[in-house]
């Protein structure tokens, strides 16, 4: 193999020419929203972000520093997530989406998740987290709101 040759297992799949003929990104993302629901066009942004962040930061492997045996924080979390229990319970028991706020819905997600000292269940717990917040941008983008 010369030196120009790179092994087939390395080797990064060629990407097909984009066959849209949006004049700009956004109206690109207007496009895949309309074609495609708005979920595919929000995560594209999330990718992007990760990328963003993985130029400025290049791989981290960090500790999670979750769980009950952040005890500074954790009375901190769990007081947080009975508010925002007690608001999402009683807004889903008597006041509908009137009372509910995406603040609220990922405030409990967010201090399920930083209670949580398992990996398997942090990582589900963050994963709700994730879905929670690209719900919240696209109800943004349904009303309009940018």
């Amino acid at each position: 193999m010369s030196t120009d040759q790179v092994p087939a297992s390395r080797a990064k799949p060629i990407r097909e020419p984009h066959a849209c003929f949006c004049a700009t990104p956004s109206d690109h993302k207007r496009r895949q929203a309309y074609l495609y629901g708005r979920t595919p066009g929000v995560l594209v942004e999330v990718g992007e972000e990760r990328r963003r962040q993985d130029i400025k930061f290049p791989e981290q492997s960090l500790s999670n520093g979750t769980g009950e045996t952040r005890v500074n924080l954790a009375a901190v979390y769990r007081e947080m997530l009975d508010a925002a229990r007690g608001q999402n319970d009683y807004s889903a028991k008597y006041g509908g989406p009137q009372l509910a706020t995406w603040e609220s819905v990922l405030r409990e997600e967010f201090c399920e998740a930083m209670l949580e000292s398992d990996p398997a269940k942090l990582r589900e717990e963050l994963i709700q987290n994730a879905a929670v917040s690209v719900r919240w941008v696209e109800d943004i983008d349904r009303k309009g709101s940018v």
